[in-house]
């Protein structure tokens, strides 16, 4: 197979697997719009009206990576889901429902896998309205008194009860040495999520992100929390990364 000519087709309702030496588990994404993306010249085609091609690109065991989405010019709102994160979390309301119940709901839904962690059958109560995906994310951990920790390996947010998320260890198998990765109009919580996923890091998402990147960290011998730092230094968000004891990435307020 020629590496430089791999062609990807993203559509509206269509499953997107990423074959090229990602895990067979490996989560299907949604996008808004069509897009051909050439790996060679991230050239991308068939954006709806008012839309640029995002793409992020990594090397992974040593074969060529390609995410590509269509998102708003100029890093604004969206119609939908874009990349790997959606614009908006639907509106919740539910009532003593087992916890992972409202999980597989949720993965159903937003094109990313939940799990209820410790918290498993669990009935609960969430009374949540539409809101940005990271906000919505954190609100749902704050009524179940849980923790949203983002697996970057696994693609996969679990809600770890808030008494036990110390008890745990976290990024066991982080990436060592530099993070080779490159980023061409990505919006800012997509860019942190390839960076938990090609880092093999575990975090907790910081809300009120904003922005898109443009930066090529291909050769320039930078870690993952160096890259992560990097990205959000240039987007003016103004976060400081934290990392516990037990490898939980976190983020302050601010520097």
């Amino acid at each position: 197979m020629n590496k430089g000519r791999v062609v990807w087709t993203m559509c509206v309702g269509i499953a997107l697997f990423l074959f090229l030496g990602l895990p067979d588990d490996a989560l299907a994404f949604q996008c808004c719009g069509t897009i051909c993306c050439d790996i060679c010249n991230t050239v991308c085609t068939e954006c709806s009206a008012g839309q640029g091609c995002s793409v992020t690109t990594a090397c992974l065991d040593g074969i060529p990576i390609i995410l590509p989405s269509c998102t708003s010019s100029g890093g604004g709102g969206c119609g939908g889901c874009h990349g790997r994160i959606c614009c908006q979390g639907s509106s919740l309301d539910v009532t003593g429902v087992s916890a992972e119940t409202v999980m597989e709901k949720l993965t159903n839904e937003n094109g990313m896998r939940f799990q209820a962690g410790a918290i498993g059958q669990r009935p609960v109560t969430l009374k949540i309205p539409a809101m940005d995906f990271i906000a919505w994310t954190n609100e749902i951990g704050r009524q179940l008194d849980s923790v949203p920790v983002y697996r970057g390996k696994y693609q996969t947010i679990e809600y770890i009860p808030r008494n036990l998320v110390d008890g745990f260890h976290y990024s066991l198998e982080a990436t060592k040495g530099s993070l080779d990765i490159a980023f061409v109009n990505t919006d800012v919580r997509d860019a942190l999520l390839s960076i938990a996923y090609f880092g093999k890091i575990d975090m907790v998402f910081p809300e009120g992100l904003h922005g898109t990147v443009d930066a090529d960290y291909n050769g320039k011998k930078m870690g993952w929390d160096e890259v992560l730092r990097d990205v959000l230094d240039r987007t003016n968000n103004q976060k400081e990364v934290l990392v516990a004891p037990n490898g939980l990435v976190w983020f302050s307020p601010h520097k």
